[in-house]
């Protein structure tokens, strides 16, 4: 648009229009070109784009042509390319064998020499050490009782009172009887792991002194070494899930890398976790990194088979479409 403004009031005639014509066409050129090449780099580039493909599309309607291509491209694609159907699931990493370690017996505790994630070895590692002071000092009294009831049953032997004999022996090999009891207590106060490997659970150097009664669990012990994982399999891609599938799975801590696994056992009962319906996979973790510990959580994608990506892409439409519809197609 070519806007002047003029002090006559008079209309302009034929010449002064024409050679107002005349100078535009002279600016339209250089207008044009401060236009193309005053715009951002991004602008530019698809004015040159349009201008080429224009050539082969036609001028009208460039844009919309190139849209519906790309589109058909991608749709042929699809249909014609296949790629790898995978399942995804969460995971939790746990140890391939657990022990746990009791306390013996009644009693309270003396000292603690591990913490939580400290590794032990088996037999070498001391745990913790139970109170004894009690033991021993039952253990003293019995030892006497024992002399004594065999002190008696000599003086009655001596005496030709067999029957009195045989009483003080019988309470003699009672006496004994508790005295090893006792001294195996003691030696079961000193407990040591019962396996190598890493401490999982036991947290007791802040509780000296806490009673610990029998049976009760003071220290978790797994070896690193054997590793695997439990998969959480959403209930929609069960029917995919077979035993002997490969997969790799990523820590949330360690995205960037990959660690293989091979599935080894699928339960058949499904079960609740995080408000969610969900079927357990247990698979075994090939060549685990020395970083990876029990507890770890991720995601993991179980190979299943080549599928075509058109099939891939819209499984879970098609499978909500099937549901709504009662379809069996």
């Amino acid at each position: 648009v070519l806007s002047l403004d003029r002090v006559s009031s008079q209309r302009p005639g034929a010449r002064y229009v024409n050679l107002l014509r005349f100078f535009a066409d002279l600016i339209a050129p250089r207008l044009l070109e401060l236009n193309r090449h005053g715009r951002w780099f991004g602008a530019r580039f698809a004015t040159w784009l349009r201008e080429k493909l224009a050539l082969a599309l036609g001028h009208k309607h460039t844009w919309a042509k190139l849209a519906a291509l790309a589109c058909a491209g991608v749709i042929a694609f699809l249909c014609v390319a296949q790629g790898m159907y995978q399942v995804e699931a969460t995971f939790v990493t746990k140890p391939v064998e657990q022990r746990v370690v009791a306390s013996p017996y009644d009693g309270f505790l003396a000292t603690v020499h591990v913490r939580p994630g400290e590794k032990v070895e088996a037999g070498a590692s001391v745990l913790a050490e139970l109170e004894t002071a009690e033991l021993k000092s039952r253990l003293a009294m019995r030892k006497a009782e024992m002399s004594g009831h065999l002190k008696d049953a000599g003086l009655a032997r001596r005496e030709n009172k067999f029957a009195e004999a045989q009483a003080a022996e019988a309470r003699a090999e009672q006496a004994e009887a508790e005295c090893d009891l006792l001294a195996e207590k003691i030696a079961q106060a000193t407990v040591t792991a019962p396996m190598d490997g890493v401490v999982l659970s036991g947290e007791w150097t802040t509780r000296i002194g806490a009673p610990a009664k029998l049976g009760d669990t003071l220290f978790e012990i797994a070896p690193l070494s054997r590793l695997e994982a439990a998969l959480y399999v959403p209930e929609a891609e069960r029917a995919d899930g077979r035993e002997g599938q490969t997969g790799r799975l990523a820590a949330a801590g360690r995205p960037d890398e990959k660690i293989g696994f091979e599935v080894v056992r699928i339960t058949p009962l499904a079960e609740m976790v995080k408000q969610k319906n969900v079927f357990r996979v247990q698979v075994r973790l090939t060549n685990p990194p020395e970083w990876m510990l029990p507890g770890l959580e991720g995601v993991a994608k179980i190979d299943v088979e080549e599928r075509l990506l058109a099939l891939i892409w819209s499984r879970r439409a098609v499978n909500w479409v099937k549901m709504k519809l009662w379809l069996w197609w």
